[in-house]
C-alpha cells in the first residue's frame, strides 16, 4: 500500500507545481519523483508519440517520407526544448530546495560547472539524507 503524505509520487509532482520557485526544503522522495517524471517519463512519451505519428504518417504517404517524417520530428524536437524551458527554473529551485533540506547553501550547486567531480558531488548531495527537525532553512514538510 503507498505511503501517504510527503512521500507520495501526487504530493511531489503537485508540491512542485504550487511551490514552482518557491523557499524551504524538499525530501529525498519529492526532489527523485520529480526528476523521474519530468525529466525523464514526460520527454520520452513525447518522443514516443511523435516518433509513432511520423513512422504512421510515412507508412500512409509511402512517396513523401522524408518530408513526413522531419515535420513530426522537428515538431518533436520543439516541444521537448519548450517542456525543457518550462523545467529549467522550477528544476533549479527544486535543487536548491534540495540542498536546504541537507543544510546546504544554494551556492554549492556551482559544483555542477566541474566536469564529472562536480556532478559526482552533486549527487552524492542529492541523494544524502535530509535534517531530520528544523535547520536554518526551515522546518521539513509534514
Amino acid at each position: 500500500m503507498a505511503k501517504q503524505g510527503m512521500n507520495t509520487v501526487k504530493f511531489a509532482l503537485k508540491n512542485f507545481w504550487t511551490d514552482y520557485v518557491g523557499y524551504g526544503r524538499a525530501n529525498r522522495a519529492e526532489f527523485w519523483w520529480v526528476f523521474l517524471f519530468y525529466s525523464l517519463l514526460v520527454p520520452f512519451v513525447i518522443s514516443f508519440v511523435f516518433n509513432f505519428i511520423a513512422a504512421f504518417c510515412a507508412a500512409s504517404i509511402g512517396s513523401n517520407y522524408n518530408s513526413c517524417t522531419q515535420i513530426f520530428l522537428g515538431l518533436d524536437m520543439v516541444i521537448s526544448m519548450g517542456w525543457s524551458l518550462v523545467l529549467l527554473v522550477g528544476a533549479f529551485c527544486l535543487s536548491v530546495r534540495r540542498l536546504h533540506d541537507t543544510n546546504r547553501s544554494a551556492w554549492n550547486l556551482l559544483w555542477g560547472l566541474l566536469p564529472i567531480v562536480g556532478a559526482i558531488i552533486l549527487l552524492v548531495y542529492f541523494i544524502m539524507p535530509g535534517d531530520k527537525g528544523a535547520n536554518r532553512f526551515g522546518k521539513p514538510r509534514n
